[in-house]
């Protein structure tokens, strides 16, 4: 991940509105925290739905744990009635495949890090995901590929999604009725 602005950056982390433990907990690595840390990030908030992993506890981590956390501020919430301001303050999203965090968080034309979840049945997320990521609009990865996505992409670089067009369905009706 490339560093491009001298203020901090902050990371807002969403599971939406379910649980998606193995996201937060690959956040809350030595490793990912350490590479967002060496990428100016010095705020991490994460929005954990109804998962039973609450990260950020020091407890047992160890001393590289206490030292990668020193200088990051580091906060979680289970759920809020809105995420929108979250989401403006974030510099980089990272969330789950869910089609409405994905299209609200390029929507609000932040670069966003898209974590499928493979352990889901009928995975459309990672059809959505794929799509969006083919297009140059997010980055995709995995948890298990989490670091190695941090490491080796510039995710804070994508391109922007187009703006919403009110008058599509009118116009796309008006020319198929008139012609």
């Amino acid at each position: 991940m490339s560093q491009t602005s001298t203020r901090g950056r902050t990371v807002f982390v969403t599971v939406g509105t379910t649980k998606f433990e193995k996201l937060i907990e690959a956040i809350d690595t030595v490793e990912v925290l350490s590479e967002l840390k060496d990428s100016n990030v010095t705020h991490i908030n994460c929005q954990i739905g109804h998962g039973q992993y609450e990260p950020f506890m020091k407890c047992g981590r160890g001393p590289m744990y206490e030292e990668v956390i020193n200088g990051l501020t580091l906060s979680f919430f289970r759920h809020k009635p809105s995420i929108s301001l979250d989401l403006e303050q974030a510099d980089i999203i990272i969330g789950h495949a869910g089609v409405g965090t994905i299209i609200e968080a390029v929507r609000a034309n932040k670069p966003v890090l898209v974590v499928v979840n493979a352990d889901l049945m009928d995975n459309h997320q990672l059809e959505v995901a794929e799509a969006m990521s083919n297009n140059g609009f997010v980055n995709m990865c995995y948890p298990k590929t989490l670091i190695e996505t941090l490491c080796s992409k510039d995710v804070f670089h994508l391109l922007t999604y187009p703006p919403r067009n009110p008058r599509g369905f009118a116009d796309m009706l008006q020319e198929l009725c008139v012609g």
